[in-house]
């Protein structure tokens, strides 16, 4: 009889099936999936690319209308399956935040501090020059940690 694993993250567990856990590099080849189903673990290694900060771990879940596509906490795989954040902290890079200093990130913070609020976790920042073109407004319960030279650009 094979042995069931679980994974438990903020104290939910989930049912993890070695053929239902696919790691993969990106978000891209995430989304281009085609053999997804409910309830799979997609571990991805980064966001752009492999080792850039932002590999996190999504469960796929039946899409509804209540989903909103943010380009972090939420990705929509196709019309009926979303592929959703289950992670206790989250990495400002998971949001798609680049940090070299000349795109805008405004959009990437804007949506990891809604999620952070939302769940009330750590935000992290890895090192970088992260370009914002607007205010924004971190709760004084969202903590933001920073991981090496962080540079805020305001422009």
């Amino acid at each position: 009889m094979k042995e069931m694993k679980t994974l438990t993250i903020n104290n939910e567990d989930y049912e993890i099936l070695d053929e239902k856990s696919r790691p993969v590099m990106n978000i891209e080849n995430m989304k281009n999936m085609n053999n997804l189903v409910i309830g799979n673990v997609v571990k991805t290694s980064g966001y752009y690319e492999p080792g850039d900060g932002g590999s996190g771990l999504y469960l796929i879940k039946e899409r509804t209308e209540n989903h909103v596509e943010d380009n972090g906490s939420i990705h929509f795989i196709s019309d009926s399956l979303v592929a959703e954040l289950i992670e206790k902290d989250i990495n400002i890079k998971q949001f798609g935040a680049i940090g070299d200093g000349s795109n805008n990130d405004t959009t990437s913070f804007m949506n990891a501090i809604e999620y952070a609020k939302n769940k009330r976790i750590c935000l992290h920042l890895n090192h970088g020059n992260y370009v914002i073109t607007s205010t924004l407004e971190l709760p004084f319960y969202v903590k933001l940690v920073t991981n090496g030279d962080v540079r805020i650009i305001y422009k």
